[in-house]
């Protein structure tokens, strides 16, 4: 169950402390974020990896006998929904899940043979989606360095200019000039223009109530949705509580928050599909002759 993997983080405990009664949770152990899950809509869970501390705002859950450890994950994200309504907003601003109220959800238990079978075919399931993460993320990586070459250093150009060979097959490499000339940003390729990212984009500004469609499902793009795998959340209008900027079909995300954690999302919505996304991204829609993948 990788996705539920902890990563590691640059807090750590000495071993004095540890040896002085911190105490440790077991490898093995589910931690539950209880703070704060209003603002993520979501149930954020991960299986202890290594012995690791924790603060109040999350809870350790070891199952018990007649409960396998690799079902608990499932068995949480199964009663999401569930969960969620019991979470107490008095106090907490944000919101937090009582102890008490998540010890006495009534929740429906398979034999442990049943829950052995169910845990293993998610976690194969899991075990997919972050290989596809982890491609995606090389992908993506190769893309930045080819475009840094390309359409920032200007290596092909460059290779060409010092009559070297680009490393690029011929038709390809005949796209790019031979000469690197002055401009107000430096040297660029010889008929390259400078001009204004407004020249390339218009922000859209479309809001949308989804509370006034309390029965049209919307897919949701949020920023806890980009984080979670770039994918975006079904959601019935009534179950959004805020304005929310409408989501045309080809179109780019950028996100305004945080905007040292770069959030840039290439949406995919088909014509007539109803989807909003979060104040906090910028719509931006391609202008002629520009596609969206050049944005």
């Amino acid at each position: 169950m990788k996705r539920f993997r902890l990563k590691d983080t640059e807090d750590h405990i000495s071993a004095e402390a540890a040896e002085n009664g911190t105490r440790l949770t077991p490898v093995g152990s589910v931690l539950l974020l209880t703070r704060g899950m209003t603002l993520l809509n979501d149930l954020p869970i991960c299986v202890v990896a290594q012995p690791m501390t924790f603060n109040q705002d999350v809870k350790a859950l070891r199952p018990k006998p007649g409960v396998r450890h690799d079902y608990l994950p499932y068995l949480l994200l199964g009663n999401k929904g569930r969960l969620l309504s019991l979470v107490d907003l008095a106090g907490h601003g944000t919101g937090r899940l009582n102890s008490d109220e998540l010890k006495a959800l009534d929740v429906a238990l398979p034999p442990e043979h049943e829950q052995r079978a169910i845990a293993r075919i998610l976690g194969t399931l899991d075990d997919k989606i972050e290989q596809n993460r982890r491609m995606s993320e090389t992908l993506e990586a190769m893309a930045r360095a080819l475009f840094q070459s390309w359409f920032v250093d200007f290596d092909p150009v460059r290779a060409k200019a010092e009559s070297r060979d680009p490393g690029l097959p011929r038709p390809l490499a005949e796209l790019f000039p031979a000469r690197l000339v002055d401009s107000e940003l430096g040297e660029i390729p010889e008929g390259w223009e400078v001009g204004k990212f407004g020249d390339v984009v218009e922000q859209l500004r479309d809001n949308e109530n989804p509370l006034d469609s309390p029965d049209v499902e919307f897919r949701h793009f949020s920023i806890p949705a980009y984080d979670d795998g770039q994918w975006p959340k079904h959601e019935v209008g009534e179950s959004i509580k805020s304005l929310k900027s409408r989501v045309p079909p080809g179109v780019v995300l950028l996100s305004k928050l945080n905007p040292e954690i770069e959030r840039v999302w290439l949406v995919g919505i088909e014509p007539g599909a109803r989807a909003i996304c979060s104040t906090e991204f910028v719509v931006l829609g391609p202008r002629a002759p520009h596609g969206r993948a050049f944005v």
